[in-house]
């Protein structure tokens, strides 16, 4: 019992890493753009089947993949907010989940018409191989997943909290206004945040490839995911994100370790209605 419990947490916990990278993308997006993206699982799933495409017409490795797939969903973003989500800024929150659902609704039914609804798997050599820290047996693709997870996180947390740019987004989601007086283009830095947040949305669909099927229902799994993850963890909220991912992959491993698939789902939703009830503001509490 108790190596089966270190088992699922420490299997849970580096796939919760990457979890929180998925969800940290979302919570910038709400945080500086102050537009809530439904559309945020979809472009995961978009990724995971690019990915899935290199590998089976060039036969590139689903993690190299990365180099070319999540610098092109950061542009992809880019264009998204000049195009798409500028127009919504500042309108009625039902106006923005009307023009985020309908782009996921489009991504998704594009997925289902040129892929069908089957599962794609991507299998590799090291898919089937694991390494052993004592007790604990971890799987070669959910160690790589945490430690791609924690590299990406760091990255972000340097790029905002060390860098010029990072100054100018935090200022912009303090107070536009005043950054905008101050010489900030806020529009760009909102750009900017936009093509970060797809990106890592790709991260996740490229690094979870290998572990969970590409499928046009990933799409919707993972964006109610990731609005639990920033809910968990606080809306806006930097770190608060990559504790609620660390927090749901636990669980969820737990779940699947100790119940059946269906019973383990539903733990998480549990653990989220009861963290809700007694941390309404989420776990990292914050006040303006």
């Amino acid at each position: 019992m108790l190596n089966a419990t270190l088992q699922g947490i420490v299997s849970g916990a580096l796939v919760g890493g990457m979890y929180a990278t998925v969800g940290i993308g979302l919570t910038l997006i709400f945080g500086v753009v102050r537009i809530v993206n439904f559309a945020h699982g979809s472009f995961l799933m978009a990724a995971a089947y690019c990915s899935w495409l290199l590998f089976v017409h060039f036969q590139v490795d689903p993690y190299l993949s990365a180099v070319i797939v999540v610098p092109a969903f950061f542009l992809i973003g880019v264009a998204y907010y000049w195009v798409l989500m500028k127009p919504m800024v500042g309108q009625s929150l039902l106006a923005q989940a009307l023009i985020t659902i309908a782009v996921s609704y489009v991504i998704e039914n594009s997925a289902l018409g040129m892929f069908g609804s089957e599962m794609r798997v991507v299998s590799m050599p090291y898919s089937i191989l694991s390494v052993s820290i004592g007790p604990i047996v971890v799987p070669y693709t959910r160690l790589i997943a945490g430690v791609i997870g924690l590299a990406a996180t760091t990255g972000m947390y340097l790029v905002l909290w060390r860098s010029d740019i990072g100054i100018a987004v935090r200022a912009g989601a303090a107070d536009q206004p005043i950054a905008e007086a101050m010489g900030i283009n806020a529009h760009a830095t909102q750009a900017f945040v936009t093509g970060i947040s797809l990106a890592c949305a790709a991260l996740g669909g490229v690094v979870l490839l290998p572990i969970f099927a590409a499928s046009p229902q990933m799409g919707v799994d993972f964006t109610l995911l990731s609005f639990l993850i920033i809910v968990l963890g606080g809306m806006g909220n930097f770190f608060g994100a990559l504790v609620g991912g660390i927090i749901l992959g636990v669980t969820e491993s737990l779940g699947s370790t100790f119940f059946n698939g269906s019973t383990g789902h539903m733990l998480t939703f549990a653990l989220f209605v009861i963290l809700l009830v007694l941390k309404p503001r989420g776990i990292l509490e914050s006040r303006r």
